[in-house]
């Protein structure tokens, strides 16, 4: 014990609280490193999981939303291959039996919608049609022709809202490419290729 008067054990006892000292402040000091560590990227990401996407702004009409290229993936929802580029310009597949694309109205308006499309085909591939819905409305539907076409739909105001929207469209079929192409190694379920969507004031 530290008890007593003598010189050598009170030298030694505070020698002691010393060396104690020092390793409980090394000891604080990798436990905040530690702490600030768990708090670097990891904190970030679980932060920033939380924030919703930045929306899309407020189109102005007429407005084209070009397929295949970066600018329109900031409206592209869920069903959509990558960016592809033929001599006729950009497009992008539509990977599954359904797609969905984003826009934003300052006040809901009837609107005329002109689609550029065309279906995958294959030997022996059955008709496509594309079925177009608005905010969970059917709106109109189609039977695609084989070659690239346009194809447009009035959409009726009371289906809209002010502020986001989402356009739908559903397929007959999608097929996995290398199932029904001979020597394709392209594990997509491709249903329909898109250029352009256009909307405008009905």
């Amino acid at each position: 014990a530290c008890g007593g008067t003598a010189p050598l054990r009170q030298r030694g006892c505070r020698t002691r609280f010393w060396l104690t000292g020092i390793a409980i402040g090394l000891m604080a000091a990798v436990a905040l490193a530690l702490l600030l560590s768990g708090r670097g990227d990891r904190g970030i990401a679980a932060t920033a999981s939380f924030h919703p996407p930045v929306p899309a702004p407020v189109i102005d009409l007429p407005y084209t939303i070009r397929i295949g290229t970066e600018g329109a993936r900031l409206r592209l929802l869920n069903g959509w291959s990558g960016d592809e580029q033929s001599p006729e310009g950009p497009f992008a597949w539509a990977d599954g039996e359904g797609s969905g694309i984003s826009f934003r109205l300052e006040q809901p308006q009837a609107l005329l919608l002109t689609m550029r499309c065309y279906p995958f085909t294959f030997p022996g591939s059955p008709a496509q049609t594309l079925a177009v819905w608005v905010n969970g409305v059917p709106v109109s539907e189609y039977t695609l022709a084989p070659a690239e076409r346009e194809y447009t739909a009035t959409v009726p105001a009371p289906v809209l809202v002010a502020g986001a929207n989402r356009l739908e469209f559903r397929y007959a079929y999608a097929r996995v490419v290398r199932d029904v192409v001979p020597e394709s190694t392209d594990e997509r379920s491709l249903s329909v290729a898109w250029r352009t969507i256009t909307l405008a004031a009905a």
